[in-house]
């Protein structure tokens, strides 16, 4: 097992990336710390420190070190021994660039394994924690779970955390540094503040309870999830029972439905949700009668504000195996005549080596003929099988819902999943089985029976056809063997990597209009590119990789090119300025922090370990870092010279906005798995989640990342 500098973690030997915290591994093994991540599979750039993909939610995932804070894989995430997770969901898909912060920027970083928080000023920095991990050490790898486990309220003003090795959930003031820490309560497991910090809904021991920091109240028992709005005053839960209820602040609990097996969509207000019950799929607004969408969905795979959706539904086909066998020998088979085993030729009957050597090879032919002809009577014995032979073929089928009636759009979705979606419309991009397109098997390259069936399911998942669906409507796209789809919020544009090389990882990018009825002709948009490097943002902007050796690239914006031997970016799409690190050195861990504006790009700092931005896109990274004591020192850029901020820090914590739209909070975990607990049932988040590629928003699938579902 290598290990990973910037975490801290074991990585399998020849791993790519590190699976705790997202960076890219060195051809040796080594991990290039934030270097230009990609999630192995769908190709989308992860930033880093990223637990799993932004895009596509793939957990990028190895077994967590237990050690001081950590986050085991089922349920918790734990502070020293003590279970305590904050779960807030379907708010904005997660960015750590969200920029325009509600409140007073700020900071947040470890040292000395206690959690500190920074006014973004010279001596303006405190410790928020007197003993998170119960005395044991806090990595730089724990940055990443601690940012899950902060919150903080809409205006800054009050911070929550966890503190006392994970016991407790306690608050400060931030204005008020001297001032005591207030524990909230203890033994909490998934919690969530309102918006102005005044409220505080959480877990403990299975019981739901609401406090006002004063006093608290139960709302229920034996909740497993529940969701609450911004402002703290509704909360729905779902119960061990299947039940889901709602309460609002000074009422008595209302139970809207009972039986639930999966709730797929809350609505923002919580006054809608989407839920499966029995395998049908309903809908029900407040307390009125449920309405029934369909019965026996698969799974949802695309939920719209608008009410539009899409889902599966699961079917099998009992196919005859020598339909899809092409039985290439047949003509020949049938013009062979029957041979006889020749007789054994022996050296005492012949007079001469001569004679008996040419009776020798004369048997050999007759030798060759036989064992030809025994072939034939073995593949006829084999065609009389497989005439028999039948296989159960499972397959998916793809129904659009526009918010009155289902329409099937195909029988034959791959996979069972959208390859692409629009964030704001229903369109997308779907891959279709096609046997058609696919070549038979041919009865010279199998021997038995069995290899037959075994050939024949791997030829049935090999041909497929992309399309782009708008509604149930199907537009077949020109490609080859296209990779890596990404589409813009709109559904109107639509970029994909074809062409590819044999080695798998560069091939020629493509862009394509849709107009809703029909595509435009594909456009060559640049040409050996990354497979595993593109991101298409909300504001349209495409970024993506090029000449990608070892843990640097030349990194490219809407198809300029911004630098060479980049090793890891952050983009800030609302002010179109990049911010990355270039020419690293793996030995030291460290490279060159420059940003890119307007088209030009300047260096901001040498020798700098990590970056990352406040909620305002003012610019911390970390310097001077040494490799043995794993510490350096923090900076803070603001467009002009740095500022020094703090000495020995192990790593900056992420610092979001939580509230820079209107939504609700989720905690706890509705179990996703059907009576097959292997099998995963993929929820959506149905909260308008600005991912174009994903039906997920970035909180939905951290968090089934931790509770151990990938």
């Amino acid at each position: 097992m290598a290990i990973c500098p910037k975490c801290g973690k074991e990585v399998p030997d020849g791993a790519t990336f590190c699976g705790a915290c997202g960076a890219q591994m060195s051809a040796d093994g080594v991990s290039s710390a934030s270097s230009p991540s990609f999630c192995p599979k769908c190709g989308e750039s992860v930033p880093a420190g990223a637990a799993a993909c932004p895009k596509c939610g793939a957990a990028l995932n190895a077994e967590p070190e237990k050690k001081g804070f950590q986050a085991p894989p089922k349920k918790t995430l734990m502070i020293g021994g003590a279970a305590v997770v904050v779960v807030i969901a379907a708010v904005a898909a997660f960015s750590m660039l969200s920029g325009g912060g509600s409140g007073a920027d700020y900071g947040l970083y470890l040292k000395d394994d206690q959690l500190v928080y920074t006014t973004l000023k010279e001596e303006g920095d405190w410790d928020v924690t007197s003993d998170l991990a119960d005395g044991e050490e806090v990595t730089a790898s724990d940055a990443f779970e601690l940012s899950l486990l902060v919150t903080m309220s809409e205006d800054g003003k009050r911070i929550f955390f966890p503190d006392r090795g994970g016991d407790a959930i306690y608050y400060r003031e931030t204005g008020d540094p001297e001032g005591e820490a207030v524990r909230v309560d203890t033994d909490m497991s998934d919690y969530a503040i309102n918006a102005s910090g005044t409220l505080v809904t959480y877990l403990k021991d299975s019981d739901l309870y609401q406090s006002d920091l004063t006093d608290k109240e139960r709302i229920a028992s034996d909740v497993e999830a529940f969701w609450v709005t911004n402002d703290g005053k509704t909360v729905t839960y779902f119960n061990t029972d299947d039940g889901y209820y709602r309460w609002t602040s000074g009422s008595e609990s209302e139970k809207l439905v009972s039986n639930i097996t999966n709730i797929e969509y809350v609505s923002d207000d919580l006054s809608e949700v989407l839920y499966v019950k029995d395998g049908s799929l309903y809908r029900q607004t407040g307390t009125e009668e449920p309405v029934k969408i369909t019965s026996d969905v698969e799974n949802v795979v695309r939920i719209l504000d608008s009410g539009e959706l899409y889902y599966t539904k699961s079917a099998s086909d009992d196919l005859s195996v020598m339909d899809y066998i092409e039985d290439d020998l047949a003509s020949s088979d049938a013009a062979m005549q029957p041979v006889e085993y020749p007789d054994y030729v022996w050296s005492f009957e012949y007079d001469t080596t001569e004679a008996y050597e040419a009776a020798k090879a004369q048997r050999d032919q007759q030798m060759e003929a036989y064992n030809a002809y025994r072939d034939k009577l073995d593949r006829d014995e084999m065609r009389e099988e497989l005439k028999e032979s039948t296989i159960s073929q499972n397959r998916y089928e793809l129904y659009y819902y526009n918010g009155t009636e289902e329409t099937l759009v195909t029988d034959s979705l791959a996979y069972g999943s959208l390859t692409a979606s629009a964030a704001d419309k229903a369109v997308a991009v779907i891959e279709v089985r096609d046997e058609a397109s696919a070549s038979k098997v041919k009865i010279s390259e199998i021997e038995y029976a069995y290899e037959a069936e075994s050939r024949v399911r791997e030829m049935l998942n090999t041909g497929t056809q992309y399309y782009v669906v708008s509604g149930s409507t199907m537009v077949p796209m020109e490609t080859d063997d296209p990779q890596s789809f990404r589409m813009d919020g709109a559904g109107e544009t639509i970029y994909y990597v074809d062409n590819v090389s044999e080695e798998g990882d560069t091939g020629d990018l493509y862009k394509v209009t849709f107009d809703g009825s029909a595509l435009g002709t594909p456009e060559e948009y640049d040409l050996d590119v990354s497979t595993y490097s593109l991101s298409l943002y909300d504001s349209g902007d495409l970024i993506y990789y090029k000449n990608v050796k070892g843990n640097e690239g030349d990194l490219y914006l809407n198809g300029q090119e911004v630098d060479y031997s980049i090793y890891s970016y952050q983009y800030m799409e609302d002010s179109g300025r990049l911010l990355y690190l270039s020419d690293w050195n793996s030995e030291d861990q460290y490279g060159t922090l420059r940003l890119y504006e307007d088209g030009e790009a300047s260096t901001i700092a040498e020798d700098v370990h990590d970056m990352e931005l406040t909620l305002n896109d003012a610019i911390l990274y970390l310097s001077d870092f040494s490799s043995n004591h794993q510490v350096g020192t923090l900076y803070l850029y603001s467009g002009s010279e740095p500022v020094k901020l703090d000495d020995d820090v192990t790593a900056i914590v992420f610092t979001y906005d939580r509230w820079s739209e209107t939504g609700y909070q989720s905690g706890g975990s509705i179990d996703y798995y059907e009576e097959d607990e292997n099998e995963y049932s993929e929820p959506s988040s149905g909260s308008g989640s600005s991912s174009t590629s994903s039906d997920y928003d970035y909180y939905d699938w951290l968090l089934d990342y931790y509770y151990g579902l990938y």
